[in-house]
Parts: structure tokens; sequence; C-alpha cells
């Protein structure tokens, strides 16, 4: 085990139920790492906003602001933390929709200690660098030889494919692979845009599910993107579905907009479109809940 993968880990612990929470905490902190624990969602996410974390644990049903939003917050951040999320049982569906987020893993209420220890003890903090694009079809290596190419300027680029494709990651690959690597990601969402101090900073702008954004959000993002200067850092990139240009010609987004983001266009395939990448993309699921584990995998047969 490298030093990196044993230093103490920066962890929070979100449960509306105090004392579930505060009883995870001490659990965990008796492992040597550093544990906050938090008693609802909304407290949660912002303190993410302050503190970068390693990793989250979350309870899913909590109100106003439930667990599916804090895993959303959790892999908003930059850079993105994992999440293992807590769900009732029976909720497998629920738990579904978390990992289809990018939630890391989840536990079936009740969970044990050796459950959530285990968990920590696998985690690993990710490495700094993403690898390649994964893919043996014609169209996965026509996507990673454009991928190259983008990498190498600061033009806007707008990544188009359906939901699960790796929109984000490709944008999280052009940064790193870009002209200003050794700067930070400034994240763009719905009502939620960079300051111009951060945006000064940064590297590339990453704007994710943009045509899905609400009208005045869009307008506002609009005016943000007036205020930089091409062919300097941050880079924009932005990542939309594959119907992006047709809702813009409907005037379902601003046609300023897009065209404004539309500079360099990379397009994901569906896996559909290449059958050849089933191969590499074999996926092995496992869990001691045999009824999620086979949920689970059905959801991913199917896709």
């Amino acid at each position: 085990m490298s030093a990196e993968a044993a230093a103490p880990l920066r962890i929070l612990v979100v449960d509306d139920n105090r004392s579930a929470a505060e009883a995870i905490a001490l659990l965990i902190r008796r492992e040597g790492h550093e544990v906050e624990a938090l008693h609802d969602g909304r407290s949660a996410i912002a303190r993410m906003g302050e503190v970068r974390f390693d990793l989250v644990l979350t309870d899913l049903r909590m109100e106003p602001v439930d667990g599916l939003e804090v895993v959303a917050a959790a892999r908003a951040a930059d850079p993105p933390v994992d999440a293992i999320v807590f769900t009732a049982y029976g909720s497998v569906e629920t738990a579904v929709a978390a990992m289809r987020l990018g939630a890391r893993d989840f536990l079936t209420k009740p969970v044990t200690a050796e459950q959530i220890l285990k968990r920590v003890r696998e985690f690993r903090r990710p490495a700094g660098e993403l690898p390649d694009i994964v893919g043996e079809s014609p169209a996965s290596e026509a996507l990673r030889e454009q991928a190259r190419q983008v990498a190498g300027v600061r033009s806007t680029v707008l990544i188009t494919g359906e939901t699960g494709t790796g929109r984000r990651y490709l944008a999280r690959w052009l940064h790193a692979h870009g002209l200003d690597a050794d700067r930070p990601v400034a994240l763009a969402l719905p009502g939620q845009l960079p300051d111009p101090q951060h945006l000064a900073a940064a590297g590339t702008l990453l704007i994710p599910g943009v045509d899905d954004w609400e009208a005045s959000a869009q307008e506002a993002l609009l005016r943000l993107l007036e205020t930089l200067e091409a062919g300097q850092p941050p880079r924009v990139i932005a990542t939309a579905s594959p119907e992006v240009d047709l809702r813009a010609a409907r005037e379902e987004i601003p046609a300023e907009l897009y065209f404004r983001l539309a500079i360099l266009v990379v397009r994901i395939p569906p896996l559909r479109e290449r059958p050849a990448d089933i191969a590499p993309l074999r996926i092995l699921v496992v869990d001691d809940n045999r009824s999620a584990a086979e949920a689970i995998a059905l959801l991913i047969r199917r896709e």
C-alpha cells in the first residue's frame, strides 16, 4: 500500500438520524480518519463547498434535501468526491439512481460496523492522471484521436452524447491533457456560476448538461461567457445531449448560447453503435445482498 493510500482520509457522514451519524463517525475516527457528521443534506452540500473531502457517506432518505442531491454535489466537486450511500431495504431503485449519479457503492440498512469499515478500508484516492478513453472499436479509436487533437488547443468545446456515455469524464480528460492542466477546473451549475476570482485562476470552465438548464440560468451563463477572452484560460468545455443542435433550432435553448459553445463539437457515440467495445467493458457486480446485485446486473445488461 502506498503512503498516499495509507494516509488518513477526510470523510463526511450525512444522516438525519443524529445518533446514527455520530455512531458512524465515531467508528471511522477510531480508524485514524478525520470525520465530520452532519444531519441534513443542505448543510452537507454547503460544507462540501468549504472543505475538500475524500469520501462522503450519506443516507438517501432525508428531507428536504435528500441523499441524491448530496451525491450529485459530491460528484460535481472539483475534483469529484466519491460517495457511498445508505438505503432502506427494498429501495434498490433509489440506490441505482444514486449510482447513475456517480455513487461508488451502496449499503442496505441496517448497516453493520463491519460493512462500513470494509468499504472505508477498501477506498483508495483516485490517481491524479486519468486513464485513456476505453474502447477497441473504430468509433472509439476515432474519438481518442479527436480528443488528442482537441486537447491541445484552447478553443471552446461542446461534448454531445447520451447520458452515461462519459461526457463529463471526457471533459476532464481534455482538461488533464490540455494546455492549462496545472490550473483547477471551475464548475458552472444552474444558479451556481463561479465567482470572478475562481474563474480567473481556472484552466477550464466546465458546464455540464447545458441544454437541460432553465432559460434564466442559460441567460446568466451567456452573460458570463461574454466576459471571457477567446484563446485565454479558462477554456470552456460544455456537455449536452445529442439533440442540442435541434433544440437550438427549435428555440428551446438560445441559439446564441449554442453557437458560442459549438466551436469544436465532439460527439460520443452510444455503446449500441460500437458493439466491439462491449468486451473491454465486461462488468462484475458483487454484493452480499443478492436482490441488489441482481437488480444492478439486470439494469446494466439492458444498456
